[in-house]
């Protein structure tokens, strides 16, 4: 999911919602295939610069998905910064170093209709200065756990991660959260379902990357007592 090379380059993937793009058949069709899970193992195993990775992913035919779930990716080294993403079985990206990527699509205008992560997003921006050091970036990323989407005293609450089939229509990034609440309508039924069906989602893992030292510290299913670190 995550992982940073001896050149400093670091790369991740985030899911984004399947039914609010076209399907994924390939992006470059005639050249070799690549599963869209294995990119970001191809990245840090052949790129230098987070440009390059850019420039390689666009070298293969890039096709499928999880689910309900297509992939996007962010790219980064100590210079530059890529969030990208399959729209139309085209590669497209958004550069600009200090990306922050949750789980809409970022190069589109608008929200999609089942993008979710905008609370998460949020928070990680107001908040993004924290993330100049490794221990504010820990601090950072516990105040995005998953499951402070069941505290219902989270503010604001995160109502975007509790999908309908139309919540995103019609609103942005920067929408109220109230506008998302009268979206959903049937947030307490949605609620439930989600504790019901799958327990509750947790953060599996969270890594914390230090790129000029090549490093990075590990967290499993949110607990933050116990840390792993390596280093290259």
């Amino acid at each position: 999911y995550d992982g940073i090379n001896e050149k400093g380059v670091c790369c991740n993937v985030n899911v984004v919602p399947r039914q609010d793009v076209a399907p994924v058949t390939g992006t470059n069709p005639g050249k070799e295939e690549l599963a869209a899970v294995c990119v970001v193992r191809m990245i840090l195993d052949r790129a230098a610069t987070a440009n390059e990775a850019l420039k390689l992913i666009k070298e293969y035919n890039v096709s499928g998905s999880m689910g309900d779930f297509n992939f996007h990716w962010m790219v980064n080294d100590d210079k530059e910064s890529y969030i990208i993403e399959i729209i139309d079985n085209k590669i497209v990206a958004w550069a600009s170093f200090g990306h922050i990527m949750t789980n809409f699509y970022a190069t589109l205008d608008s929200l999609t209709p089942h993008a979710c992560g905008v609370e998460r997003y949020k928070i990680l921006e107001d908040n993004y200065a924290m993330g100049a050091t490794m221990d504010g970036m820990d601090s950072l990323m516990r105040m995005v756990r998953y499951t402070k989407a069941y505290e219902r005293t989270t503010v604001p609450f995160w109502y975007s991660e509790f999908y309908g089939d139309d919540h995103g229509k019609d609103l942005n990034l920067y929408s109220d959260t109230t506008e998302f609440a009268e979206k959903l309508g049937r947030i307490e039924e949605l609620y439930e379902n989600m504790k019901r069906g799958n327990g509750m989602w947790i953060t599996t893992h969270c890594s914390i990357y230090d790129i000029g030292k090549r490093r990075f510290r590990l967290y499993f299913q949110e607990n933050y007592e116990q840390s792993f670190e390596f280093g290259i």
